[in-house]
C-alpha cells in the first residue's frame, strides 16, 4: 500500500516536471538585476539577514518569470541554510557568450553525502520541503541551454545561461 502510493506521488512530481520543461520560454531582453529585484521583493527576508546584489545588471534575452523562480528558490534555500541570520552573496560575471550568476550563502555548507543528491526530483533535507525547488532549478536553466552546478564551503550555485538563448522543449 505504501508503495503503491509513493509510486503515484512520484508519477506526479514527474508530471508536475513534465509541465515545466513543456511550457515553452517566453524570451525578450530583460535585466538580471531586475529580476532579482523582483525575487527579492517577495521573499521574507529576515531582519538578520544580509543580501548583496551586484551594482549593475546586465541584460540579455531570457524568460525572465522563469528565471525569477530559479532566484525565488536559491534565495529562499540560502535564508533557510543560513538560520536566518547570515549573508547571501549574488554576482553577476558578463562573459563574451555567457552570463555566470554566483548564488553564495554564509551557512554551514552542503554536507558532502547529500551535494551530488540536491538537484534530483523529490531529493529534501527539509522537513517540509517538496525536493522539487532545486530540480525545477536546474530545468529551467537547462531550458534555457545553461548549466547549474553547486560547491561547497562557501556554498555556491553557479548558473551559466548562454547570451543566445536557443529553446529547448525537450
Amino acid at each position: 500500500m505504501m508503495e503503491r502510493a509513493i509510486s503515484r506521488m512520484s508519477n506526479q512530481i514527474d508530471d508536475v516536471l513534465e509541465f515545466v520543461k513543456i511550457q515553452s520560454l517566453h524570451t525578450t531582453k530583460n535585466s538580471l538585476l531586475d529580476s532579482v529585484g523582483l525575487s527579492l521583493a517577495k521573499i521574507n527576508k529576515p531582519s538578520n539577514v544580509k543580501i548583496h546584489i551586484p551594482d549593475k545588471g546586465v541584460e540579455f534575452v531570457y524568460d525572465s518569470d522563469k528565471i525569477e523562480i530559479v532566484f525565488d528558490n536559491l534565495l529562499n534555500n540560502s535564508i533557510q541554510a543560513i538560520n536566518d541570520d547570515g549573508e547571501i552573496t549574488i554576482r553577476f560575471i558578463d562573459l563574451e557568450n555567457e552570463v555566470e550568476i554566483e548564488v553564495e550563502d554564509s551557512g554551514d555548507g552542503i554536507s558532502d553525502e547529500i551535494i551530488s543528491k540536491v538537484f534530483e526530483p523529490l531529493f529534501t533535507t527539509k522537513k517540509k520541503g517538496t525536493g522539487l525547488g532545486l530540480a525545477s532549478c536546474k530545468s529551467i536553466v537547462e531550458q534555457h541551454g545553461g548549466s547549474i552546478s553547486v560547491r561547497n564551503k562557501p556554498t555556491i550555485f553557479t548558473i551559466k545561461l548562454p547570451k543566445m538563448v536557443e529553446i529547448s522543449t525537450i
